[in-house]
């Protein structure tokens, strides 16, 4: 997962650390997957070999530069908590033996209670022998000398705990600058400062490195905690930053290739070449750069790639798992103005984005000998994860035995009795995560039902109002679950550690987190969950598509948070939607019409953050071409046996349906023949042959479904084409039932539900026809006209004003937010005089609205020839749509000032005041406001 970020158009080419996490994408942008078959997506370029040569490996230094801290820092600083610890002792026991009982009656415990262990035996005694004395002076007496001793034995072996703590902890932070070495099986000379020495396994790297090799192909360089950087051979690079306490280095690629797995621990690498940053993020990837090329290739995720002019992030990309992208220095430098306002489509294409295929990788020495490696290291990080775990074992026997509640008391004694707000802290988490270490050694032991227990004591731990309400708490709170979390990136649904994972998520995105959190933050955890998909799916199908399902519902609530302002997380909504596209490309398992409609509603989401009309417009050209590429290998999937024909059917049919309703009003035969007819062949064959049971699903016409498609063709007596089937996979509903009345109240019922008022249809005869003119209608105070699609449920020819704002099919459900929108940007235009200082008011919720309908009343005037602006405009009645415009006059005959109210649903003036050189002339009585000018000047010429 990675991790929040800033903006990367703004990276200087030193150490660019706000360049972090966030993916600023020029204009609008979208994936164009161009592969319609595994046999297309093969490249010959990406082929990476090791050079051979002499074996030694030379070191030498460049500069140091300072480390800083940057705002893509994960964790927040501490800071020293402070409550009353006697409540919160109170609260804990509680809580804990209520939970206890509570949860034996939940998970219905079947196993027998396990025997008192001895100590547990003592401790029982002493306190029923205190108890059963409580009346007694004698016991007082014993009680505060036994509490006393303790609470002086506890205070003394806090002070010993907390000296050898701080004691280990220095040393700690002494031994973690030693954990980036380099790794080779011979000694290599190293330079530093203009000093040579020899380095063997274990060397230190530092700041300023330049490591070079020759013909050794096994240089391993091991960051910080579990992450590898593999060198081939003829490979220069330099670590211009290193800051392990960060966690976070930058690196410089000058020639050769380099793997890279960073997928286990949470921290940054970003590496350079002369015009390219790659940042993995929780990935494992390639990068080959010959000093003019560089090639890269997401093996494991995806990963953040931005290109980059003097020093400058002019445009990015997001580089989806199996994908590989050639970027070249000198197309970059040549055409940089041209490439920093390429939209993501056009990007992908400029510099080679398609599919590796694995015959491609099987062929390439230096790539298919490191993802071997790449496996055998990944389970050791497994491996040694968990056997850390199972090490550990269990810090409480029994959830909620004596010796857990006495040891709960101690705990809080000791806290109480530490002088450092800190160690306090320190210490009340610890205490608090025993309940998640002991749930993770639970599962892996197979004892789901206690570990369940301790999982929900843990949550209720953390959301003790007691701890929950102080904010140092919840900082590290914050910090250590987001270290946690971190620490079992290898868990994927079915491990049984996983449960522990889904736990963590759920608290990272609570409410109780979300001062900590931003939308990079947000949506790199919602990019986790559909990790989890990746790397689950091919060994467990179930748990794959458990977790898809899981990725689209909490993608639909990460966004709703930011549905109101969408333009803010528009990078993130590109990187979903180029992510879902590769994996709907990859995976026929997650061939279902909920998930193709689940990416529907991304793309939706991304043609909202797009401003462009023209944008728009090849936006959705781009999401036909891919939904092309998905209905062709919808039929690779079926003829090689990984698709079932009904579940093929089915989305055949949402496809076809789909890419017409991008094309929207502009349903022209012409055009799709000259963009798509070679791209669409045989697909209207196969809608037909996906209707013929008879031919699909029997073993009469061929063993396959090729040999049985073949034969469906071998007898149709002309060639179906994708025109022939539009009409009917269009058209195919059941008419008999509906009526010209029943369609036009539905019409209406569906229009008003999407928030339209004052709907006024025009002439429609025929239900088959499904396309119904609206001559008016109200989108708050904004009136329209357009045409409905009943059916498909679009607004097209969306005419606001005279002005056609959108020709293309608008979604019903988010029309409004479109013509708002639309209006909006139009009005940003007009000149406006400078208004006159006032006093601060408080903020109307309804403003934004206001200020639209406003604009729009004083440019609907002005088609009457009346001289008004913004300004002279008043919102009276917002909701019943009443106008109040002051001081006005028409352009031929200024001299005639008025003003008047209006009543913009009955298109009415409902009272007028003309200012005469005699006084104001008053009119009560309605009238229609085309006839504003004719009045006026009469009252107005009367008067002289």
């Amino acid at each position: 997962m990675q991790k929040d970020n800033t903006n990367r158009h703004e990276a200087q080419a030193t150490y660019p650390a706000e360049l972090r996490r966030s993916a600023s994408v020029s204009g609008a942008n979208t994936l164009n997957q161009k592969d319609e078959d595994f046999s297309l997506m093969e490249s010959s370029d990406l082929v990476i070999k090791p050079q051979g040569g002499d074996s030694s490996v030379n070191l030498s230094a460049a500069s140091p530069e300072k480390s800083k801290k940057t705002l893509g820092e994960p964790l927040v600083e501490e800071v020293p908590l402070k409550h009353k610890r006697k409540k919160q002792k109170k609260n804990i026991f509680a809580l804990r033996l209520k939970q206890l009982q509570d949860k034996k009656h939940l998970f219905n415990f079947a196993k027998k209670e396990k025997p008192v262990i001895k100590d547990e035996t003592k401790t029982a005694k002493v306190f029923k022998f205190i108890k059963s004395r409580h009346h007694s002076v004698f016991t007082m007496i014993l009680k505060n000398v036994f509490f006393a001793i303790v609470g002086l034995g506890i205070f003394v072996a806090t002070l010993s705990v907390d000296n050898v703590l701080f004691a280990s902890q220095k040393e700690e932070e002494v031994k973690e600058y030693t954990y980036l070495h380099l790794s080779v099986d011979e000694s290599v000379n190293v330079s530093l400062d203009g000093k040579t020495e020899i380095a063997k396994n274990g060397y230190q790297i530092q700041e300023g490195l330049e490591i070079s090799t020759n013909s050794s192909d096994n240089v391993e360089i091991a960051l910080l905690g579990q992450g590898v950087l593999r060198l081939a051979s003829n490979t220069s690079l330099t670590f211009d930053k290193v800051d392990e306490k960060a966690k976070r280095y930058l690196v410089t690629l000058k020639e050769g290739s380099i793997w890279g797995n960073i997928q286990f621990d949470d921290y940054d690498l970003d590496i350079k070449t002369e015009t390219v940053l790659v940042t993995p993020g929780a990935s494992s990837f390639s990068i080959n750069y010959d000093g003019n090329l560089t090639r890269i290739y997401a093996d494991n995720h995806d990963i953040f790639v931005g290109i980059r002019d003097k020093g400058k992030t002019i445009n990015s990309f997001w580089l989806a798992e199996g994908n590989q992208a050639r970027i070249s220095d000198s197309k970059v430098k040549n055409k940089a103005d041209t490439i920093q306002k390429l939209l993501y489509s056009k990007l992908i294409k400029e510099f080679g984005y398609g599919r590796l295929s694995v015959k491609k990788i099987q062929d390439d020495p230096w790539l298919s000998v490191q993802k071997e490696e790449d496996v055998n290291y990944s389970n050791s990080v497994q491996a040694s994860r968990l056997a850390d775990i199972r090490k550990k074992g269990l810090r409480t026997l029994r959830a909620g035995s004596i010796s857990s509640q006495t040891k709960a008391l101690f705990t809080d004694l000791r806290t109480a009795l530490t002088f450092s707000e800190k160690k306090k802290t320190d210490n009340l988490m610890d205490s608090i995560f025993a309940n998640l270490q002991d749930a993770k050694y639970q599962y892996l032991q197979g004892d789901d039902t206690d570990a369940a227990i301790r999982l929900s004591l843990f949550k209720e731990d953390i959301s003790d109002p007691a701890y929950i309400s102080n904010t140092g708490f919840k900082q590290s709170l914050f910090n250590k679950l987001h270290e946690e979390f971190f620490s079992l990136q290898f868990a994927i649904p079915g491990d049984p550690i996983y449960p522990v994972k889904e736990q963590l998520y759920r608290e990272l995105l609570s409410v109780n987190m979300r001062p900590y959190l931003n939308a990079n933050f947000e949506f790199d955890l919602l990019t986790s969950k559909l990790n989890d998909v990746y790397d689950s799916i091919d060994d467990n199908p179930v748990d794959g598509i458990s977790a898809f399902s899981d990725y689209t519902n909490t993608y639909k609530t990460v966004v709703a948070k930011y549905r109101n302002d969408i333009d803010k997380v528009g990078d993130q909504i590109v990187r979903q939607n180029v992510l879902v596209d590769n994996i709907l490309f990859i995976y026929p398992e997650l061939y279902s019409l909920s998930n193709f409609e689940a990416k529907q509603l991304i793309e939706e989401d991304y043609l909202l953050v797009v401003n462009k009309k023209a944008d728009k417009k090849e936006l959705k050209q781009t999401f036909i071409s891919s939904k092309i590429d998905l209905l062709n290998r919808i039929r690779y999937f079926l003829f090689n046996d990984r698709l079932e024909a009904d579940n093929a059917r089915q989305i055949v049919f949402f496809l076809v349906r789909n890419i017409e309703d991008l094309q929207g009003d502009t349903l022209q035969l012409a055009a799709i023949n000259e963009l798509f007819e070679k791209r669409m062949q045989d697909i209207g064959v196969f809608w037909e042959y996906l209707k013929s049971p008879e031919y699909y699903d029997t073993n009469l016409h061929g063993s396959s479904h090729e040999e049985r498609f073949e034969a469906f063709k071998s007898i149709q007596e002309k060639e179906i084409t994708y025109q022939d089937i539009r009409k009917e996979i269009l058209g195919k509903k059941e008419m008999e039932d509906l009526t010209v009345e029943k369609v036009l109240v539905q019409a209406e019922k569906d229009m008003e539900s999407a928030g339209f008022s004052n709907i006024e249809f025009g002439f429609y005869e025929d239900v088959n026809q499904p396309r119904i003119p609206v001559l008016k209608a109200k989108a708050g105070g904004i009136e329209f006209r357009a045409t409905y699609d009943w059916d498909r449920k679009l607004l097209s020819s969306i005419i606001v004003d005279e002005d056609l704002i959108s020709a293309d099919g608008v979604k019903l459900e988010k029309a409004k937010q479109f013509i708002y929108q639309a209006v909006s940007a139009k009005t940003k235009v007009i000149k406006r005089p400078v208004p006159k200082p006032v006093e601060p008011e408080e903020e109307d919720p309804q403003a934004d609205v206001k200020n639209v309908a406003e604009v729009f009343m004083a440019q609907k005037f002005k088609q009457f020839g009346m001289i008004v602006t913004k300004d002279e405009v008043v919102v009276v009645d917002l909701k019943n749509g009443i106008y109040q415009i002051d001081n006005v006059y028409f352009e031929n005959n200024r001299s005639a000032k008025f003003s008047f109210t209006y009543d913009s649903v009955e298109d009415m003036v409902i009272k007028l005041v003309v200012h005469t050189k005699k006084g104001d002339e008053e009119f009560d009585n309605a009238f229609e406001a085309s006839l504003l000018e004719k009045i006026v000047k009469k009252v107005y010429e009367d008067s002289l």
